[in-house]
């Protein structure tokens, strides 16, 4: 199954875009979600982008382990000039921009992708048992890089990698659910990702 990706591809218009808006910094790392199964010979990177360096700094500390962790200084013209190389055509890389494209239309595709494995999470790993006509929320979020899903149900608050409920849809048709919900409850999906619309 290949990962939900809802971010955009970093292309050079952005640049300025980024720059305009007086972010500085860009923070470089892996991103898997970004690969692409037919052409493996790219590196799928993301950019996170922050207008204060002890953020950026804090955003590095915490991929320390990852290769591809860099920090872009945007004001400093050797890291402009190697980020529009990594930006050319013919590059190795392939590139990531923390932003969606639209929000209602990541909303939707969301709710289109997750929707029954958030379900089966609730039914599976939580003690909640939300009625016909309560509701859920579901907010997509990315910290340091990295996509996560909270929940909010009566005053609780789960907060889930991404891909844990990639794995209950890969694994939903073996697995039932541990208990049925008494009767079909809303899951509202927001998204707190920045958006270009």
């Amino acid at each position: 199954m290949t990962p939900y990706n809802p971010l955009i591809t970093f292309i050079p218009k952005l640049l300025p875009a980024i720059e305009g808006i007086g972010q500085r910094y860009l923070v470089a790392q892996t991103y898997p979600r970004g690969g692409n199964p037919f052409d493996e010979s790219k590196q799928p990177l993301l950019l996170c982008d922050y207008d204060n360096l002890n953020k950026a700094k804090d955003h590095h500390k915490a991929i320390a382990g990852d290769k591809w962790a860099a920090i872009i200084d945007l004001q400093h013209p050797p890291h402009k000039s190697k980020l529009e190389e990594m930006l050319s055509q013919g590059s190795v890389y392939l590139l990531y921009a923390a932003f969606v494209k639209d929000k209602k239309q990541t909303v939707a595709r969301t709710d289109k992708y997750l929707a029954e494995s958030v379900r089966q999470y609730i039914s599976r790993e939580t003690a909640w048992s939300p009625g016909r006509g309560e509701k859920v929320d579901a907010i997509l979020e990315l910290q340091y890089g990295k996509l996560y899903l909270q929940l909010k149900y009566a005053g609780e608050r789960v907060k889930q990698d991404l891909g844990a409920f990639e794995k209950i849809l890969s694994t939903a048709a073996i697995a039932p659910p541990l208990r049925l919900p008494p009767e079909q409850y809303r899951i509202i999906f927001q998204t707190a990702l920045p958006s270009l619309t």
